[in-house]
């Protein structure tokens, strides 16, 4: 039996919380059989049966109002940002009435923790594993990773206040969560570029290496981790770590990331960084990157140095993904880091005002464990949206194509126009969800018994 649940929600509160803790396409056929293909036209494969394309795109068009329609979409501004319910529409059409996105496919997270109880994860299997001395979150602090957690695959209930018609459901909101809680510091002061001593202090084989390992090689019964979202970093910005550096002081992390020998590579989704215009001293910084500190703030042009390794490690790049946020106008966030230098590795998602599971302090009376709904800010929200994402992918062309080919189509598929062009800025551009299950360029159908002549 569930433990009790506190209704409430604290959505209307003015503070805003941000998040970022430091450390197989469409098949096309002829309908019918027996006659001609000049004489069929094309429709599409679906569980309905064959489609034509009309009716296809009328299906889709009602399945999509449809969950528009539901609170727990309508909650998060962010998922019809994405174009959500187009895929879950196509997705469903595909593999039957009442699919829940990203049903099968258990994500990964390193995070604070979860509270497994609350229910916006009523539907949903929670898996958590302490590490490294990490302990079950009681709700005197805010629980970051329950609020993360959410974005990704929450599945608030109906028959809650806290539920879907305060919440909102996650991108993946039928996929399951396994949580890694690790011990993290949330920050805060002025911007002080993380020292080559600290990162050689975290690259112990005993300490960010070993989760990573753990991380990937994690299996419980026959589920495995093919994605997983991670909302750590230093205080950072990649272009100030030469390869040299990052060989010399991170070569553990990066080793366990490359996952050599591995015949299906975990994908690591990683928040850029919430840096931008943070305070800052020039002094801090070296020499040869003080403009990196403009007037006092910081000019975080790139993520920060672990979303940021592939810019120097090219091999990372099919399995490490950095993530920016863009707010409700589809512009940068002020504090979100850019793409930069990463940008072949780099997406942009909705990151500030998002609706997300709450545990922690009660924001008016101070009291522990309160379970409900807060709006949340920062590119450990964008994260999960892209994480949810892949796993939405991956339900849809189920066994398919692999991790890389996902996030390869993840990028081909995502909002190229206009100002997501700027690849310093937004890297790959906007994640589209739609075009990323719908298929790439043109499909010709033959009308008659001969192909090119």
């Amino acid at each position: 039996m569930r433990s009790s649940r506190i209704d409430r929600s604290f959505g209307t509160k003015p503070q805003a919380i941000f998040l970022l803790l430091l450390l197989a396409s469409l098949n096309l056929s002829g309908c019918g059989g027996g006659a001609s293909s000049s004489t069929q036209p094309a429709c599409v494969s679906t569980s309905e049966g064959c489609l034509t394309t009309t009716q296809y795109r009328s299906r889709v068009q009602s399945l999509k109002t449809t969950h528009k329609n539901d609170a727990g979409f309508t909650n998060n501004w962010g998922l019809d940002k994405i174009n959500a319910a187009e895929a879950w529409a196509k997705l469903e059409l595909k593999h039957g009435a009442g699919t829940e996105p990203g049903d099968g496919v258990t994500l990964g997270v390193i995070d604070s923790g979860i509270d497994a109880n609350h229910p916006a994860f009523v539907d949903n299997l929670v898996i958590e594993v302490f590490l490294q001395g990490a302990t079950n979150e009681d709700g005197s602090e805010f629980s970051h990773g329950t609020a993360v957690a959410s974005v990704m695959a929450a599945s608030p209930s109906q028959s809650f206040i806290t539920g879907r018609t305060k919440g909102a459901r996650g991108v993946a909101w039928g996929a399951d969560i396994a949580m890694f809680a690790i011990r993290l510091d949330s920050g805060g002061g002025d911007f002080e570029p993380v020292a080559l001593s600290i990162l050689k202090n975290w690259d112990d084989p005993a300490r960010l290496p070993a989760i990573i390992n753990e991380v990937a090689g994690w299996s419980n019964g026959d589920r495995t981790l093919d994605f997983v979202n991670a909302s750590l970093e230093f205080r950072s910005i990649a272009d100030m770590y030469s390869k040299t550096e990052l060989t010399s002081n991170l070569g553990n992390i990066i080793n366990a990331l490359k996952q050599s020998g591995s015949s299906s590579k975990t994908v690591f989704v990683w928040a850029a960084g919430n840096s931008n215009g943070d305070p800052c001293d020039e002094t801090d910084f070296p020499a040869s990157h003080r403009n990196l500190c403009d007037n006092g703030q910081v000019d975080a042009i790139s993520p920060g140095v672990l979303a940021g390794l592939p810019a120097r490690f090219p091999e990372l790049r099919a399995n490490l993904i950095a993530v920016v946020s863009v707010n409700r106008n589809g512009d940068i966030s002020g504090f979100s880091n850019r793409c930069g230098i990463a940008w072949e590795s780099c997406i942009a998602a909705p990151g500030e005002d998002i609706r997300a599971a709450y545990f922690g302090p009660h924001p008016d009376t101070g009291r522990n464990g309160a379970r409900g709904s807060n709006n949340v800010f920062g590119t450990s929200v964008a994260a999960p949206m892209v994480t949810g994402g892949l796993a939405v992918m991956q339900h849809f062309f189920r066994n398919q194509l692999s991790n890389t080919d996902l996030v390869r189509r993840l990028y081909a598929t995502a909002n190229k126009s206009e100002k997501y062009a700027n690849r310093e800025i937004y890297g790959q551009g906007l994640m589209d969800l739609d075009a990323a299950v719908s298929p790439l360029g043109f499909t010709s159908v033959a009308s008659g018994d001969r192909v090119n002549d």
